[in-house]
């Protein structure tokens, strides 16, 4: 079905009158018990629940969400099939799971620089060879992590690799953040594994330390500005002057209408330069790659 029209900013042209007619035909299909449905207008953005006729004049007036592709409230269908696992898939995470060196302390090492594990941590020195900034301190309590015991006598984890396990398992399965409570039960169930982090929160602390953390970016509630670098400090936003802010009276912390979660690239590159694994992938092109003329064996031979 085409969707152009949505992005129509005159609500009474031809075009866009005949997309949302269309649209409401679809939706007719799809209302509750009490005959309404959700309203995508940019307005309500599928958050307030309308009669039909209602959703009829919030198009007209407010026009079409943007970011509302794919009308799962309104009775267009989802391919759920990249969601549902093969047998395939599940032996092959099963195998993943079964190899038991993590190969955590050369991961640390890699990023953190030829560190030696019988000497102190000079402060002074914070970047490796590479020229990543690190944090001396936190290294040396990640190295610390990496040799200890989960639990006495266990020589299958230590405190680190098993919340990346954890982690791992997490994002494979989209569990819920607040699902990371079970670290609280598995540490009373099993009083020996002391060193179970007690939270997600501080998980995901110590992951950043890794390098493995995000930066997050507010984003307009119409998704048309981000209050990012010269719109950092703004609360409203500089397209239609909409709040930043989810209405608080003032109370609290405040919640931001969306949050954009933004992974900066350049770390990640530098990360796959310091890895053994992964360096020789990522410099192929300079030192593996046969330029023969007039014969394309890569898209790299391609005209630029």
């Amino acid at each position: 079905m085409d969707k152009s029209w949505m992005r129509i900013s005159n609500c009474l042209c031809k075009e866009y009158v005949d997309g949302v007619k269309a649209f409401v035909n679809l939706a007719e299909n799809h209302l509750n018990e009490e005959g309404k449905t959700r309203c995508p207008c940019r307005n309500c953005q599928n958050m307030e629940l309308k009669s039909l006729d209602d959703v009829e004049r919030h198009l007209y007036r407010h026009g079409m969400s943007f970011s509302y592709q794919r009308w799962v409230f309104h009775g267009e269908e989802i391919d759920l099939s990249s969601y549902i696992q093969t047998p395939s898939s599940i032996n092959d995470t099963a195998h993943i799971e079964e190899v038991e060196d993590d190969e955590m302390l050369e991961m640390l090492n890699e990023i953190g620089g030829p560190i030696q594990m019988d000497c102190g941590l000079d402060e002074s020195n914070n970047s490796n060879a590479s020229g990543v900034h690190i944090n001396a301190d936190k290294f040396g309590e990640l190295f610390d992590e990496a040799q200890k015991e989960l639990h006495p006598g266990c020589k299958t984890f230590s405190p680190l690799t098993f919340l990346v396990k954890l982690m791992h398992i997490k994002v494979l399965n989209r569990w819920s953040n607040k699902s990371f409570y079970m670290l609280q039960i598995l540490e009373k169930a099993f009083p020996a594994c002391a060193n179970i982090l007690a939270s997600y929160y501080d998980a995901k602390n110590m992951l950043r330390d890794l390098g493995l953390g995000y930066e997050t970016i507010h984003v307009c509630k119409y998704d048309c500005a981000l209050f990012w670098k010269e719109h950092e400090g703004r609360d409203h936003c500089p397209e239609y002057g909409e709040s930043r802010y989810k209405n608080n009276d003032g109370k609290g912390k405040k919640i931001p209408q969306k949050v954009l979660r933004y992974f900066p690239l350049k770390p990640r590159l530098k990360r796959l330069f310091m890895s053994k694994h992964t360096v020789v992938d990522m410099r192929w092109h300079k030192e593996k790659h046969i330029d023969i003329d007039g014969v394309l064996r890569h898209p790299v031979d391609a005209e630029g």
